[in-house]
């Protein structure tokens, strides 16, 4: 009897000492795969180059949600996936609910890039100092769009200062729907707080100003040619239902900026991936799907017509809806 207790005993002491043995170690270390920390310089690397765990690092790309998101999400992932085989990393689409949202996770570095409409990226480059580098060309062999002023034909509005006192669609936030005309009717002479300024009326779209004007709820609008040019193609009539009082100057259309904190080894290489697309056979497929024929380079001097329009407007900015100081022309450089 004495010898089983004596043989309880010692398994006893065995199994505590095992077990304080095994509380006394370092527990392993988890390696996050979200890539929100870690340095670009990695996870971008080659894959020859790059250690395992670098390779589950995501570049993840910003996009200001267009109006049908889950086909943008699609358009976006084919070439989502084809920088990622190139650059040897995952890349990871981020589709935020605003250009403010993307302009915070650019400001927190929720993102490493994004691709941005003019205004939001003059406001990228000034407030985070964001830096442009590519913009896609589309099938139509455009890269720029412009902002563009107009009237029903049938409308007895001639020009700009014919404008005074009417009710005029726009798109806030936007260059070619708000910029553009608070900056046209200021060169007329009809700004507000002249007493013969026009009334805005703000809609959701470049899409919804055409349908306001058309419609008669309003007497002018001002939009995108871009999305102008495509509904008035899809229209079974060739007579234009439209008449141009104003049209700016050309303007990148939703580039590729990167962050300011991107090493510049890795946003050249980004800049390469995209402009050599069109060279490879695979890359050719993938912006025939995404719409496009080919990327070529952006430069922060191209977006000085929305700083332009900043400069005229003045006080006006606050019409935009944008919180915050307007965007700085000394953040041109080139």
């Amino acid at each position: 009897m004495k010898l089983f207790w004596f043989g309880l005993i010692v398994c006893m002491v065995v199994f505590v000492a095992s077990l304080l043995y095994l509380i006394s170690k370092p527990l392993p270390e988890i390696e996050s795969v979200s890539g929100t920390t870690n340095s670009l310089g990695n996870v971008l690397s080659r894959p020859d180059q790059a250690e395992d765990g670098d390779r589950t690092r995501p570049l993840r790309i910003g996009l200001v949600p267009e109006r049908d998101v889950f086909a943008q999400h699609k358009r976006y992932q084919v070439l989502g996936d084809y920088l990622g085989e190139r650059l040897g990393c995952r890349v990871q689409l981020r589709t935020s609910i605003s250009y403010q949202a993307v302009l915070a996770d650019l400001e927190d570095g929720s993102i490493d890039a994004a691709f941005l409409g003019s205004l939001v990226a003059a406001l990228a480059i000034d407030r985070y100092g964001a830096k442009p580098i590519a913009r896609p060309v589309l099938a139509n062999n455009v890269s720029t769009y412009r902002g563009v002023l107009f009237v029903p034909t049938d409308s007895p509005i001639t020009s700009v200062q014919g404008l005074a006192g009417r009710t005029v669609a726009g798109v806030q936030a936007t260059t070619a729907g708000c910029l553009f005309p608070l900056a046209m009717i200021r060169q007329a002479g009809i700004g507000i707080g002249t007493g013969r300024e026009p009334q805005f009326r703000w809609v959701g779209t470049h899409d919804d100003v055409l349908l306001e004007v058309l419609s008669g709820r309003v007497e002018a609008g001002a939009a995108k040619d871009l999305r102008l040019d495509a509904l008035l193609a899809a229209r079974e009539s060739d007579d234009s239902p439209i008449r141009i009082l104003a049209v700016s100057d050309k303007m990148p259309n939703n580039a590729l900026l990167v962050s300011a904190s991107m090493d510049s080894a890795v946003s050249n290489r980004l800049f390469e991936t995209l402009t050599t697309m069109s060279e490879f056979e695979r890359g050719a497929t993938v912006l025939s799907s995404f719409g496009a024929v080919r990327f070529i380079p952006c430069s922060e001097s191209e977006y000085r017509p929305v700083y332009d329009f900043v400069g005229q407007i003045g006080t006006d900015w606050v019409l935009t809806g944008i919180p915050g100081p307007a965007p700085r022309r000394s953040a041109v450089r080139g």
